[in-house]
């Protein structure tokens, strides 16, 4: 019965060895501190934080931080409302590929610092909702290496052309600014595929299948499917008609 605590920080913080834990349903209605409560654990695949009530909780930072074996994470049942705290939530979580952050709400954060540091795979993230006008203040830029050491193939989808300009020019950040787009972070999955195991799963999370086509060979060359365009407004656009197997121009 976790119905009368206030603080959760550090519940599971280094548990190395935990492969999966589920907390789906735990009652918080008066946690105000979840900050490091999964920190450190590294074995950690799956992961189910369904929390019934987090209204009152205010500091969430370094929460995930270190859990280098998720490949994925739903936070979609977060109230982060009173949140003011963020910073290295998801730092060292290497093995992320997805990330759906559109239903988080960032309206009071002061502090994101290093939220995303060190997410050493191509990690699509969904910002879309993410506003961080209160992290810039006159005292300070609390950005700072929001994106340090994050893979530069990670794909931003942020909330509107102010968000793009405070996100993309984020201190120390790893990812170059055309990475960086208004809406969703819709990209096609071939441009993520490269020789290495991480960038081919990375794209088969994005479109299921795609790296079975790109291998699939074709009069002795690897073939995939078309790339999709992306425009400013972070919308697909249809693929250039292909004429003789030849790329339109």
């Amino acid at each position: 019965d976790t119905s009368s605590a206030t603080d959760r920080g550090g519940m599971f913080k280094n548990c190395a060895s935990l492969i999966s834990l589920d907390v789906f349903s735990s009652d918080l209605p008066k946690v105000t501190n979840v900050s490091s409560m999964f920190s450190g654990c590294s074995s950690l695949t799956s992961l189910d934080v369904s929390f019934s009530d987090t209204s009152k909780v205010t500091n969430i930072s370094d929460m995930f931080s270190g859990c280098s074996s998720l490949t994925s994470l739903d936070v979609s049942s977060f109230d982060t409302s009173g949140v003011t705290y963020t910073g290295n939530m998801f730092s060292g979580c290497s093995s992320l590929l997805s990330l759906d952050l559109s239903s988080v709400d960032t309206s009071r954060v002061t502090s994101m610092r290093k939220m995303f540091a060190n997410c050493s795979s191509p990690v699509s993230l969904d910002l879309s909702s993410f506003t961080t006008a209160q992290a810039i203040t006159q005292w300070g830029n609390d950005l700072e290496a929001m994106f340090l050491n994050t893979n530069p193939a990670c794909i931003v989808g942020c909330r509107d052309a102010d968000e793009l300009g405070r996100l993309s020019t984020s201190p120390s950040s790893s990812i170059p600014a055309e990475n960086f787009r208004v809406g969703k972070p819709v990209v096609s999955a071939l441009a993520l595929l490269g020789s290495d195991a991480v960038s081919l799963a990375a794209a088969s999370a994005i479109q299921p299948g795609v790296a079975e086509k790109a291998s699939s060979p074709v009069g002795g060359d690897t073939v995939g499917e078309p790339e999709v365009a992306i425009d400013p407004a972070g919308d697909t656009e249809e693929p250039a008609p292909n004429d003789g197997g030849e790329k339109a121009h």
